[in-house]
Order: structure tokens, then sequence, then C-alpha cells
């Protein structure tokens, strides 16, 4: 579901254009690693989506709370949270920078993996 670009944002402006509504995708990472140490449950799977809600209603409330003419109302999807995404590494186990392994896997996973780069490709799934 595409919608207009705020006035003076592009594509890539993922952030400094928080208004509105937003939709948020919640990606959880499974590992078939043999070094799997952490796997979900469904009871993790929830307490995940719940503080995920929490938050984002914090954010919601926070700005109405400023009484300005400007709201955001998030608007979380949870199919990759409900079904978590199979990667052969164990995220939580790596370094931070390693973190491009497990998302070109989700971008697999979803079919918005090109030749025009990590960054490219997660603000093009971002935008879409």
């Amino acid at each position: 579901m595409l919608s207009t670009i705020p006035f003076g944002a592009a594509p890539q402006d993922t952030g400094e254009f928080l208004l509105g509504d937003i939709d948020v995708n919640v990606v959880l990472m499974e590992s078939t690693a043999p070094e799997d140490f952490e796997t979900w449950t469904s009871q993790t799977i929830n307490d995940v989506k719940q503080k995920v809600i929490t938050a984002l209603e914090w954010w919601e409330d926070t700005l109405d709370a400023l009484a300005t003419a400007h709201s955001v109302r998030f608007h979380p999807h949870f199919y990759n949270a409900d079904n978590p995404v199979p990667t052969d590494v164990e995220p939580i186990a790596r370094r931070s920078n390693d973190y491009v392994i497990w998302v070109n896997d989700f971008l697999d996973h979803v079919g918005g993996n090109s030749t025009s780069g990590i960054s490219t490709d997660m603000s093009l799934f971002n935008h879409a």
C-alpha cells in the first residue's frame, strides 16, 4: 500500500517524516544453524508483540499530548513475527555488524534482495 510522500521527503526518508499513518513490519529471525541457542516460542513471540504495541502506543500518546495539529498512528504487522524468518546463523550470537547476513536472508525470504545493495533494498522494502 503506497501513499503520497510528504512535501520535501524522498522514498529513502523513513524516519524524518514520522507523521500520519505508519505501517510497522515486525520481523523475528529463527536460526536454522547448528549453534541455535535461542528458539522462539509462542509465548516469547506474544511477549515481543505486546512490547512493540506498548511502545508504539507510547509514541502516539506522546505526540497527542503535545496538542498540535499533527498525529501519528502506527499499524503493526506481525506476519514475519508470527512466522519467524529462517536464517543460517544465530543472530543474537553474532557481532552487530554481521547483520548483513541475516538481513539478506530476510530480503531473500520476502523477494526483496537485488544487486542494488542491502541499504537500498531495505529502503525499498520499507517504502513499499
